[in-house]
Parts: C-alpha cells; structure tokens; sequence
C-alpha cells in the first residue's frame, strides 16, 4: 500500500516520522527519567527529615537529662520543630523548615498508633484507619519503624479534591528515646511536579519544533516533488511515442538538475536517431527496389544464357560423335590401305603369271577400283565433317563471345550493387558480401570463356591442319582411282604392255605406301579433334554448373532484398506510430 503512494507523500511520512519518532522517544526518556530521579530524591528527602527529627528529638532529650527541660517541654520543642506551635483551634500550622514538598508533613505515634505528632489529630488512636483500599496503612508504618525503619506506601484522599487519590509515601523511624515512631509522609505527586512540568516542557517544544519541522518538509518535499513530476510528465509523454515534448526548464543544480538536462540530451538525440533511421529506411528501400529488379534482370540473362550454353553443349557433344565416327571410318580406310598394299604384293610376285591370271587380275583391279571410289568418298565425307566442325567452333566462339560480354555486364551489375550497398551503410553490408560473390562468379566466368575461347582457337588450328592433311589424301585417292583405272586398261591390254602393267604396279604400290604414310596423320587429326570436343563439352558443362550457381546466388539476392524492403516498411510502420 505504500508502493502506492507518491514520492512527496512518501517524504512528508518518512520524515514527519523521523521528526517524531526521535523526540518522542526523548520526550518520554526525560520524562520518566526526570520522575525516577524526583522519586529517589523525595525518598531521600523524607527519610533525612525523620533522621534529622531523630536528632532534634535526641538533643530535646539530652537536655531533659541535663535537668535543663522537662520532657514534656522537650517533646513540645520537637512537635513545634517538626510541625509548628498549636493555634487556638488545637490545630498546628504547618511552619516546619524542613521541604518536604506541597502536601507533606511529619508525624509520630507511640507504639499503640496513637498520633503523639499531627498537625490536626494530635492524641488521636489511628491503630484501625485504613486507606481507600482497606490497608491497615499505620500498623505497617509503625512496623517498618520497629524493624529498623522504611517506606510505606497507600492511597489516600487528596486534600483540595477529596473525591480524588493520590498514592501517599511514608518513611518511618523509631525513636529510642521517647518510644516514637517519627514519620515523614508526602503524595508522590509532590515528587513528580517537577518531572510534569519537564513534560509539559517537552511536549511543548515537540510540538513547536513538530510544526515547524513539518511546514520546512513540506515545503522541501514540495520543491523536491514538482520538478520530479514535470520529468514524470515529460517521460510519460515520450514513452508514448510523443517525440514533439518540450525541453524541460529546471535550473537545479542538484541529481534533479542532471536528470533534466540528460533527459533533454535523450530526447534530442532520439528525435535526430528516428529523423535519421526515417531516411536511412526510405533509402533501403529504394535500394532493395533496385536490388529487386537487378536480380530479376541478371536471372532473366543468366537463363538465356544457360540456354545458349546447353545449345553449344548438344553441339559439342554431337560434334564428339561425328569425330568419333570419323575416327571409326579413319581405322576402315586404314584397314583397305593395308588390304590394297596386301593386294598390290600379290600382284608384283604374280606379275610374271599375268597372262594366266589376267581375269583374275581385271577382277582384283575392278574391286581395287570399287575400294579407292569408297575411300575417296570416305575422304569426301571427311572434308565435310571438318568443314562442318568448323563452322560449330566458329558458332561457339560467337557464343563464348555472347558469354563474355554478360559476364563483363554482370561484373559492371555487381560493381554498381557494391556502390549501392556502400551507400547504405549498416544495413548494406550483407548486401555488399552478396554483390562481390556476384562479381567474382563474373570474373570466373569471363576467365573460364576466355579458356573456352583459347580451346577453340587450338581446335580451329588443329582443324584447318586436319582438313589439310584430308585434303591431300583426297588427291591422294583422287591419283589411285585414276591409277586403278589406269591399271584396269593395262590388264585389258596386258598380254601387249606386260611392261607397263608391272611399271603401273610399281606406281601404284608407290601411291599405296604414300597413302599409307598420310593415314597415320590423318587419323592423329580426327583423335586430336575428338580429345578437343570431348574437352570442349566438359568446358561447356563447367560452364553450365556456374551459370546454375550464379542462377542460385542471384535467387538469394532477390530474397534477401524482398526481406530487406519487408524490414523496412516493418520499421517504417512502427516509426509512424511516433510523433516528430
């Protein structure tokens, strides 16, 4: 319940308390203090008057010893002492020099209670009166007399308000020579009159400094209190939202101070921190615009090229197959050279047998001639493959060319990327690791077109030499057909040019061995041709790999610049809840 109070109403309970508690406790300290102290002083009092009339009353007697008095002058000497001389009435005044406090006196009895000493009942028997609570109150001072003397204390009517008690105290003492029990008597309230009056006192400065010390906390707690609830109001204000609070004018020189003037620093500096993320937001979303439509640009290229490069990828592998079927054809036209030179031995150690095998010679030249037409097809075959081969890797080039001029803009894409990241600041940094990863997959793949364009260079010189050496064996073939028919006419005239068949059969075996010697290089060619599609596709498929990766990594761009913008229209909303 007090959480619940208020901070002035918390130093007002606080200090009023700390005000009090202490005087209060002093006040009632120096009260009962004061009446204790007042007690033993009074008791002192009383008790050093009946030994003090003990005195008087033993000098009285010493006298009547001496012969000097009668005792009943000594004893008249002691009442008149200890009270005061008895006035007509049979009444003493009371006139003893002896303070024993406003309502206090002494008296005497003898052993049988009756008052030998009283300032109104002298001679009177007060063995049976008893106080207000039926206390046989002068048997008990007389006892404490003969017992060595003490205090007895009873209640007993006051004497200016009989309606009234007061607690009464009695000190007792026997006197030995008379047989007296002297006693001084007073009410305790006589004792305290000084302790009342230091109450009184007391309460009266408690009260007065009370009073006082209230209106200075009041009025401290009131400067302390307002100031704290005007920064109260001011931050309520800005906890909701309300950038547009007024600096707070409080010119003390204490924390209150200091909490004012830093929360004057914390508003500013969160009115120019929203104003700032407020612009910061409109430019970060202008960037992941931009962002957004880069990406989707850079992806729209990155397919057609991937399209570009899985047509140069099928013509790359068709144009492995075509090399391996030549290669194939080259290992046939091998096998019929070898045949033909087989053919052409048997024909030189036959040749002096001509005129009995010249049919079976006719028939060998006819199928040499059907062989050389097939070669020199295959050559013709050959000649076209190449020349289409050729023209392939010059469509790759253009393609590998198309390849590098999208990687130059991917690189000039990813540059202009970082500058916008860089603009951003803070929040372009993802953006900016995002833009170099762009930017070195441009560079890999302008490095690995230029390798591509370095191998198809290497395959367009490897092709012109092939198509060469195809070139002359096809004259090669072009001269054994010619040769072969040449031979055919000799065998039809072999019975007359015995001697020009054997020269022909010279010539073409010399035409055999050239050919022969021609075909190894023939066939390196088209085995260089197909290593170099076979290289050429595996390039393309890298290739295609990394058009696949930069696809992926243009995909997480375009995310992470749909979250960007998302973040910040999120952001934006909540900014907009503050007024500036």
């Amino acid at each position: 319940m007090f959480n619940n109070k208020t901070i002035r109403t918390k130093m007002l309970i606080v200090s009023i308390t700390l005000l009090l508690l202490p005087s209060l406790v002093i006040g009632t300290t120096a009260y009962f203090s004061s009446k204790e102290n007042l007690d033993i002083t009074g008791e002192k009092s009383l008790k050093n008057g009946v030994e003090m009339a003990l005195q008087i009353i033993d000098a009285l007697n010493q006298q009547v010893e001496d012969g000097s008095i009668t005792i009943e002058e000594a004893q008249e000497q002691a009442r008149i002492y200890l009270i005061g001389p008895k006035k007509e009435d049979g009444i003493r005044e009371i006139q003893s020099t002896v303070d024993l406090g406003e309502h206090g006196y002494f008296n005497a009895f003898n052993e049988k209670g009756i008052d030998v000493v009283h300032y109104s009942d002298e001679g009177d028997n007060s063995w049976e009166i008893k106080d207000v609570n039926g206390k046989l109150f002068v048997q008990k001072v007389i006892n404490k007399a003969q017992n060595g003397g003490g205090f007895t204390t009873y209640e007993w009517k006051l004497p200016n308000n009989p309606e009234k008690t007061g607690e009464k105290i009695v000190y007792s003492a026997l006197d030995p020579n008379w047989g007296w029990v002297v006693a001084a008597g007073t009410y305790k309230m006589d004792f305290n009159a000084g302790a009342n009056q230091v109450l009184a006192i007391v309460a009266v400065t408690l009260t007065i400094s009370t009073v006082i010390g209230i209106i200075i906390i009041i009025w401290f707690t009131g400067s302390l209190s307002k100031p704290l609830r005007l920064v109260t109001k001011h931050v309520n204000r800005l906890a909701n939202g309300d950038l547009t609070v007024e600096p707070l004018d409080i010119n003390n020189k204490d924390e209150i101070g200091i909490l004012a003037n830093d929360f004057n620093v914390m508003a500013a500096n969160m009115r120019e921190i929203i104003q700032t993320v407020e612009h910061s937001i409109h430019q970060v979303n202008a960037s992941a615009e931009n962002l957004n439509a880069i990406s989707e640009e850079t992806s729209a290229s990155s397919q057609e090229i991937g399209g570009a490069i899985d047509e140069i990828a099928s013509g790359t592998a068709k144009q492995a197959e075509d090399a391996e079927m030549s290669n194939k054809k080259m290992g046939n036209l091998s096998t019929q050279i070898e045949k033909v030179e087989q053919l052409n031995e048997k024909m030189t150690v036959q040749s002096q047998a001509a005129n009995e095998a010249s049919q079976s010679g006719l028939a060998q030249m006819t199928s040499l001639q059907l062989k050389s037409e097939e070669a020199n097809q295959l050559s013709h075959t050959v000649v076209e493959v190449m020349n289409r081969l050729s023209t392939r890797v010059t469509e790759i080039e253009n393609v590998i060319s198309v390849i590098h001029t999208i990687s130059d803009q991917t690189n000039l894409l990813a540059l202009n990327a970082s500058i916008e990241a860089a603009r951003a600041g803070e929040h372009g940094k993802g953006f900016a690791v995002v833009a170099e990863e762009v930017r070195k997959l441009a560079e890999q793949s302008s490095q690995a077109t230029g390798d591509v364009r370095q191998t198809l260079t290497g395959i367009i010189n490897e092709s012109q030499q092939a198509l060469q050496a195809i070139e002359l064996s096809q004259n090669l073939s072009n001269e054994q057909t010619k040769a072969v028919s040449d031979t055919k006419q000799s065998f039809e005239l072999i019975v007359d040019s015995m001697k020009e068949i054997v020269s022909s059969i010279h010539e073409v075996d010399h035409e055999v061995q050239g050919m022969s010697a021609h075909k190894g290089e023939v066939q390196t060619a088209i085995e260089h041709i197909a290593a170099i599609a076979q290289q050429s596709s595996a390039s393309t498929e890298e290739i295609a790999a990394s058009m696949e990766e930069q696809l992926r990594a243009i995909a997480a761009i375009a995310n992470a610049a749909e979250q960007l913008n998302e973040a910040g229209d999120e952001l934006k909303q909540k900014i907009s809840r503050l007024r500036l």
